[in-house]
């Protein structure tokens, strides 16, 4: 993670530099603080634990919820974070600026894992987000945060059992999220 990006616009970059600017490759960036930096490729257990959740959640959330993957999420003038998996609860229309979401899901790595639990802490500011997952990918353990009015609730559920979501009115079976990766239940 946090390679200094190649062609970058010079720093510090705002977030709408930042969604103008393109390197020409495939590589993923975030903005942090104006500073582009890339992304590390994901992990065939992390592709797969985001792929899980994002069906899991897709079958069971309502209307007018919907979905999304790689999510982009502003914070302030100079840093675009991209999550993993979002729900979305608001109306959104082409050429508008992307809502808020409700719940961002983060798939945590080894190597990633400060970053991710920085962007966690980032995320708890933004006002319209109710729920936070951090799912490991190396091991069985989902951190669920949830927002009671004025404070967080962190709970961890660990190796099996169920994951409620309340903000979303579902519960997730870790079994489910970590079927198909170097972690399932044998």
């Amino acid at each position: 993670m946090a390679e200094p990006a190649r062609n970058s616009p010079p720093e510090p970059v705002t977030v709408e530099a930042f969604l103008a600017w393109h390197d020409g490759t495939d590589t993923r960036y975030e903005l942090l603080d104006g500073r582009i930096v890339a992304m590390a490729a994901p992990s065939p257990d992390h592709s797969t634990i985001a792929g899980n959740l994002a069906g899991l959640m897709f079958s069971k959330v309502k209307p007018p919820c919907r979905v999304a993957v790689e999510w982009g999420v502003p914070k302030g003038e100079r840093t675009y974070w991209q999550a993993d998996v979002a729900v979305v609860c608001r109306p959104w229309r082409p050429g508008e600026p992307p809502p808020a979401p409700t719940a961002l899901v983060e798939i945590v790595s080894p190597d990633g894992a400060d970053h991710d639990h920085g962007k966690a802490a980032g995320y708890r500011e933004i006002p319209e987000v109710r729920l936070i997952l951090l799912v490991h990918a190396d091991r069985r353990r989902v951190e669920r945060w949830v927002r009671e009015g004025e404070r967080w609730i962190v709970t961890d559920h660990i190796g099996r059992g169920r994951v409620e979501l309340p903000p979303l009115g579902l519960a997730l079976e870790l079994d489910e999220i970590y079927a198909g990766t170097s972690l399932e239940a044998g």
